[in-house]
């Protein structure tokens, strides 16, 4: 009984590994491309400019006192 059940457990750990080994070099590097996840590039060029203008951290109306 206990024999059995190391050998399902070995088994899976065998599976689980070789899932891994097969399918790690498959995943990765092109999904945390910057560029391809960028929405700005499908933006409007002047929506994109009033963005980062109103990101910036200078005050938009000058402080009058």
């Amino acid at each position: 009984m206990v024999w059995r059940w190391i050998h399902s457990t070995r088994r899976a750990i065998v599976l689980a590994v070789g899932v891994v080994v097969v399918l790690g070099p498959l995943g990765g590097c092109a999904m945390w491309n910057k560029d391809r996840w960028n929405l700005d590039r499908y933006r409007d060029e002047r929506a994109v400019d009033i963005d980062q203008r109103l990101s910036q951290d200078r005050s938009i109306v000058p402080n009058p006192f």
